[in-house]
Order: C-alpha cells, then structure tokens, then sequence
C-alpha cells in the first residue's frame, strides 16, 4: 500500500506474502507452469503432497497428456471422459470424486500412471460381446484368424492393400497403448456451479417485441435439453429454474412458471399476436424497399439500368416477392407454382387455382413474416475445441423453432471474437453463454439483469446486460435486496426478481453445466467438487495397497507433484463449451453444499504425500 506503483504492480511477477498450505515456488511463463510448494508456515494441518505443478494445457491435448503421464488430473469434455471410461473397462465407469473447477493437473514425479487390463471373459479384444456356451473359445479363435489375416494382408503382394493394412495395424496398437496408459485413470463427475442459458438480443429486431422473446420460451423443450446433455453422462438431468441460484442454494427457486410451460400453440398465438403470420409476402434479398420516388417494390427508378429488355430474362414476370411458406428455399419460381396450380393431363378441368396463387402452407410450423421480412434469428456460436455439445444444444433449438415457425440461421465464429464482437456489441439474435452462480445473488447479478441506460455520449451503457432487457421493477426488487440484513427477506426479494427476469424473457436457462475430471484412480480427495471447497492439504496418493472408492489399489508414496491449470475469471459470462475448456466459473465457493462429489473423502488419513 506504500504506493501506486506498489499497489498496482506489485504482484505482477512475485507474490511477496502469501497465505495457505502451498506457497509459490516459481512461476515459468514459457512453459506455463506455476509451482507451488507445501508451505511450512500454514496453521492448519500441513500439506499431503509437497508440490503442486499447475500447468496450461489446451483443450484438445489433454487426453495425449495423460496418455503420455505428464498430467494426474484435468478436466475434460464428454467425448474424452468417454474414452476414459471405455480404457478403464467396466469398473472404470465415472465413479463420483472431487475436484477444482476448472483444472488441468500435470505431475512432477511418480508412477507413469500406465496400466494393463484385460478383457473380460466372453469378451473380444475389440470389445464385442460374445455369448453361449464356449464363447470365450470362440473368441480365442475368431481372435486368431483375424490376427492371420491381417498379416497376410501386411505381407502379401498388393502394395496398396498391404500399406492400409499396415496404417490400420499402427493404428489400432496407438489406441491400445493409449487405452492401457487411461485405464489407470477414471472420471469423476459432478454438476458445475454454473448454468447454460439461451441469451435473446432485446435491443432490436424481432425479439425487441416481448412477445416475440416469449414466443421463442414457450417453444423450447427445456427438460430435452438438459437430457441431451446430461443423462448421457449420467447426471441428473434436470431444467435449470433460476437465473439467480442453483439447486441446492438457499436462495433456490423455480421461478419459469412466471413464463409458461413449453406450449406450441401459445407460441404461436403470441406470434399472430405480434403480426407475424403464415403466408406473408417477403421482398427478395436486395429488392428495393417501396416508399421512394418512383419506387414500388420490384418496379426500378426511371433511367435504372436493369440489363434485360422488357419481356426478356427468366424473372421478367416476377413482382419481386415470394411467398413465405411455399419452397423449402424461399423462391418463387414458375416451376414450383406449377406442381400446385397446373393441371395435370386428365385432370378435372377446374380443380386447380390459377397461375400465380400462392401454395397453401402448413398452418403450425410453416415459416412466418411480418412488413416484407421472414421470421429468421441469428443464431450466433463459438466454433472453438469444446463447442460440439453447444452445436448440438443449438440444432435442437432451431428444430423447436422451427416447429412454430421461426427460422434461424446459425453463424460459427472464433472464440477470441464470440464475446467481444457479437456478444458484447449486441451483434446477435440468440447465442448460448454460461453464468457463474454466486453466493451473493443480490450484489453479482445485478449488473448482469439491470435495465441498460443510456450514456453520456448517447450511446446505451449495458454493463454485463447482453441480452439488452431489463425493466425497473427488477432494479427495484435488487434495490431492496441490498439494503437487507434479514436472510429470508432477502431471498424472497431475490425470488420475485428472478419470476420478473422470467416473464421478461431476455435469457432462458436451460440446464447446469457438467464437470468432468479425469484423475488417477489413486488420487484421493480430489476431481469434481461441484459446490463443495476444495481442501488442498488433503490431496494426496493412496499409499500402497489401500483401497480407492473404485477399489483401486493404491501406490508407494514417491512424492510426486500433482497440479493444475486455471483460468479464473468469476465476474464474466463464459462462452459455454464442453467441461474443462471454459475459465473457472466457481463464483460461489464460499457456499458449500452436498452437490459435489466426495467419493474418496474416507482414504484421507490414509493419503500420504
């Protein structure tokens, strides 16, 4: 505090004074480790291991850093959780543990963490099942004569049968090594203390009409979601109900009965109710809007050079609009009017409607339009490592959409623009981001629900309010909310203004992120925490025929460094990726709860550094 630059630089490099049971050691900025050391001045109960390496590694080389040993824990996506579990073999199945959000570990020393398992009786080496009486005879010899094909294959005479032959057989003896070095891993899961929502763009188009906002809520399956999301992983696969606290948080409440239940038909009705309608003439991409001198839609000023002679070109006849609902790619050419209103040969005479009748639509789910423009959002995503759960997320929704009607357009863009150039400057319809929960709803979330305002220089200070919409009653009802010292009141204020964000419909919750780490199956006290506190002095490795919770045996104590890799940024909405390529997101660590998984709390006399 001596002085400006003191204060402002001072911990820049070197952290002169620290406090807890690891103190810093080093800091390596070209390898982008920190080393941190177990520190002998901490009052509480000294540190299990003596060396924790928290260390930087990307998304996608995380799975080869644990197959290579150089990591006992990091966080990782579904697809890698998923081959972990498969390399642990039937046990290895993502038994609960605990961890820190947001962590990749690295080692230091000790074992190299690599492992043999074999496969199960009545079962092939590629994994098929095989049933019946003399099953695991059969697969012997199956096994035997797919062996003596492939070396025949490698060695016979075709040259280019022989080359696929031998690439296939490199490749399947890479996933073998890499299986038998991740069966000494297992996933430990949880539900992250941060939720996925569906962020709508009030600021302008057509969700600035509330209505058209409540349209798209009413439309989404929420509950389908969060399963596709998270029953495949075994978590519980329930809608997230608050935009202000999680499950499990005292201040909890499900406040989406404030907007509405999925329903299709209201949906709908609150479209109609907003003027957008089925069947509405749309102006073609570049057409003229009318209302100029000389202008009519379609009909060029005088003296416009339009390059066909009157009669010529194969639009002459086209009045410049097509008719929302009739193709599947918006045109309105002859020969698709032609399937609905040109009789066939031997038809009735008058049974069709004459040339140029607009095609009947599918009442439901045919596209609308409203002033000459079609019903069609932005759909904005990230397209970085990680981004395929979103992808998958962001089909469904357009499917549900689509099902009322709206159409969307999804626009992949890079992660380092996401935020900065869309979210942030308001250059999207719907996009998919994630929020922290917080302890302290009243204080951390109201930036992110308050009313925007306008600046000094005109233009309209959001603050963390991306979705742009916000009314004074929320305002009012944080307001309150912090001038509160009574634990109830204030959550029942903080209830009221979540059903108001509710009915608002700027943003849509949808389902609480996964956490999945991947640590050694002898690592205890340590992998997804959830809620819960992570306790580093009582990290460690099980010693030496002590049983894990997946009854796992553990190993000689050696000393080894576990660590991780971190990106904290907890007032800052996170573009939702798959577990472990998004920053931290544990804005409510000082809250526990019983959310996180324990599984190997009671080894933890029997860790040893």
């Amino acid at each position: 505090m001596g002085t400006p630059d003191t204060f402002n630089d001072g911990a820049r490099k070197k952290l002169k004074v620290t406090a807890g049971p690891f103190r810093v050691k080093k800091v390596d900025r070209e390898k982008d480790e920190v080393t941190l050391t177990r520190n002998a001045r901490w009052w509480g109960e000294p540190a299990r291991l003596s060396t924790i390496v928290l260390r930087e590694v990307p998304h996608g080389e995380r799975v080869a850093a644990l197959t290579a040993g150089t990591l006992d824990l990091a966080e990782v996506d579904a697809t890698a959780a998923r081959r972990i579990s498969v390399a642990a073999g039937p046990r290895g199945t993502a038994p609960s543990g605990s961890a820190s959000p947001g962590t990749a570990a690295s080692t230091g020393g000790g074992t190299d963490g690599s492992g043999s398992t074999s496969a199960p009786d009545g079962a092939a080496e590629d994994g098929t099942a095989l049933t019946g009486p003399g099953a695991a005879g059969r697969g012997a010899g199956r096994a035997a004569a797919k062996a003596l094909r492939s070396w025949a294959l490698a060695n016979g005479s075709d040259e280019e049968e022989a080359d696929e032959e031998v690439s296939a057989r490199e490749a399947a003896a890479e996933l073998a090594r890499e299986r038998r070095a991740l069966s000494g891993f297992e996933v430990r899961k949880s539900l992250e203390p941060a939720y996925t929502q569906l962020a709508l763009n009030g600021a302008e188009g057509p969700l600035a009409d509330e209505r058209v906002r409540r349209a798209v809520a009413r439309a989404l399956d929420r509950r389908g979601l969060a399963e596709a999301v998270l029953k495949p992983l075994g978590l519980p696969a329930e809608p997230v109900g608050s935009h202000l606290a999680l499950s499990g948080q005292a201040a909890y409440a499900d406040g989406s009965g404030a907007l509405g239940d999925q329903n299709a038909e209201e949906a709908r009705a609150l479209l109609a109710d907003a003027g957008w309608a089925p069947g509405t003439p749309v102006k073609k991409k570049g057409e003229k809007a009318a209302g100029g001198q000389g202008e009519k839609a379609g009909v060029p000023d005088e003296g416009e050079d339009t390059g066909e002679s009157e009669g010529e070109g194969e639009d002459a006849d086209d009045d410049g609009t097509y008719i929302v609902g009739e193709d599947d790619d918006g045109t309105n050419g002859d020969d698709h009017l032609a399937q609905h209103t040109r009789p066939k040969r031997g038809s009735a005479p008058g049974a069709y409607a004459p040339l140029g009748t607009a095609a009947p639509v599918q009442a439901g789910s045919a596209p609308l339009a409203k002033d000459g423009k079609a019903l069609t959002l932005d759909f904005v995503l990230p397209s970085g490592p990680g981004s395929e759960v979103l992808a998958t997320v962001a089909g469904r929704i357009t499917e549900m959409l689509k099902r009322v009607g709206i159409g969307t357009e999804i626009t992949k863009v890079d992660d380092e623009s996401y935020f900065t150039d869309h979210i942030a400057s308001g250059e999207y319809d719907l996009a998919l981001y994630s929020w922290p929960a917080t302890a302290f709803p009243a204080t951390d979330a109201r930036p992110v629900y308050a009313k925007p305002v306008p600046a000094a220089d005109g233009s309209l200070n959001v603050g963390q309010n991306y979705t742009r919409v916000g009314t004074d009653q929320v305002d009012q009802l944080f307001d309150q909310a912090l001038a509160t010292l009574d634990d109830a009141k204030r959550a029942e204020l903080i209830r009221k203004a979540d059903a108001r964000i509710w009915a608002a419909a700027g943003s849509i919750p949808l389902y609480q992120r996964p956490q999945l780490t991947a640590a050694r199956k002898d690592l205890a006290n340590v992998g997804a925490f959830g809620f819960r506190t992570p306790v580093y002095e009582d990290m460690g490795y099980l010693k030496k025929g002590v049983r894990g919770p997946a009854g796992t045996p553990g190993k000689e104590p050696t000393g080894p460094s576990a660590s991780a890799s971190t990106s904290a940024s907890p007032s800052a909405p996170e573009p939702d990726r798959e577990p472990g390529s998004g920053p931290d997101s544990g804005r409510g660590s000082d809250e526990r709860s019983d959310k996180g998984s324990d599984e190997g709390s009671d080894a933890e006399k029997d860790a040893d550094s």
